[in-house]
């Protein structure tokens, strides 16, 4: 018999914690929820953040863990992403913006599926190098 696929344990709601986050070049937000849904054998993302200036942002995308680029809508920093998962708690992405990679991203969920760390490396809108660490705690 088949042994059945545990459910994706980035499945879920998650809220950026600002206490055990940290950001260099790029102000941190105010806040920041993202929601994890199965889509096909892919993920659909969304994110609700509301930036250093009060702005709300919403940000979507579904995507496959095929290497292949998906599109991004409401993000100013890409228009695209195409992700990699390395195991079943640890996936990569690249985003891109008309065609030039942007952003790169880690994601580690932990062990007990509580938290979720999401190591950012990209440049900002004047090319200057940025490196963060969002850390969101699992609703």
């Amino acid at each position: 018999m088949a042994k059945a696929m545990a459910p994706d344990p980035a499945i879920g709601v998650w809220k950026l914690d600002l206490g055990k986050s940290c950001f260099r070049r790029l102000l941190a937000p105010k806040s920041s929820v993202i929601k994890v849904e199965p889509w096909e054998d892919g993920l659909r993302v969304s994110a609700d953040t509301v930036d250093t200036e009060g702005n709300k942002v919403h940000t979507a995308t579904a995507y496959k863990f095929d290497g292949k680029d998906y599109p991004i809508k409401g993000s100013s920093l890409a228009n695209t992403i195409s992700a990699r998962r390395i195991n079943e708690r640890k996936r990569e992405s690249v985003w891109k913006k008309d065609g030039k990679v942007t952003l790169k991203t880690k994601n580690i969920i932990s062990a007990d599926g509580k938290t979720l760390n999401m190591a950012r490396t990209g440049k900002d809108a004047l090319g200057w190098t940025f490196e963060d660490l969002m850390v969101y705690e699992k609703q």
